[in-house]
């Protein structure tokens, strides 16, 4: 990066970093160039380092998104993997400082290449279900399951070439180490609050407005 921002103490390009967020938080945001407005899609990714120094982001759409049509058009993609953050008060510094809001992401740009033969798109489901499903939960996703050649032709499977990627981790450094480690510990454990009130709120049935 040729720019001062973001600060050089927020600047990243550990490969092990970037991998470990990529890991512990795979819901991207992928950003596409579309014919008139940009094309965003969340999508879960599994990374695959054994095929490259970079590595390889592997992934897979409903096969109705438009966003697999514009990949074939433009392999140009943007992701953004996105950790926690959250506002941090300057309560929890001993001396004076302003409020901030702490976060972690991973900026990744890659070239896309849209994937036709059904194994290695069979292969994305299997390995995403395998690194997410819980060890106790009793399920497997199965090749047997009912309908599984069906399920599978709707799927849009691709894999993102990493091109390059950085990382910005804003979680105080430029206070210091001592001061870092408070808002480590404060990000930490304002991360872990119950969201359950706000999901039965967007469960619950509304009517319908204009935006």
């Amino acid at each position: 990066m040729t720019s001062s921002y973001p600060l050089a103490p927020f600047r990243s390009v550990a490969r092990a970093k970037l991998h470990a967020v990529i890991r512990a938080y795979p819901l991207a945001t992928l950003i596409s160039a579309g014919p008139e407005w940009p094309t965003v899609t969340q999508v879960p990714l599994v990374l695959d380092d054994a095929r490259s120094a970079a590595g390889v982001l592997l992934g897979h759409f409903d096969g109705n998104n438009p966003h697999g049509e514009v990949l074939r058009a433009d392999p140009r993609v943007y992701a953004l993997f996105h950790g926690p953050n959250h506002y941090i008060s300057p309560s929890i510094y001993p001396t004076e400082q302003y409020p901030g809001w702490n976060y972690v992401t991973v900026h990744v740009q890659a070239l896309a290449r849209p994937l036709t033969d059904r194994e290695r798109v069979r292969d994305i489901l299997f390995r995403l279900a395998e690194l997410h499903e819980p060890n106790d939960s009793g399920y497997r996703l199965r090749a047997d399951q009912k309908n599984f050649e069906r399920f599978l032709a709707m799927v849009f499977g691709f894999e993102l070439e990493i091109v390059d990627m950085r990382a910005i981790f804003k979680l105080a450094q430029d206070k210091g180490a001592g001061h870092a480690a408070l808002a480590a510990d404060h990000l930490a454990a304002v991360t872990q609050k119950d969201i359950r009130p706000l999901l039965s709120r967007l469960l619950a049935d509304e009517p319908n407005s204009d935006v």
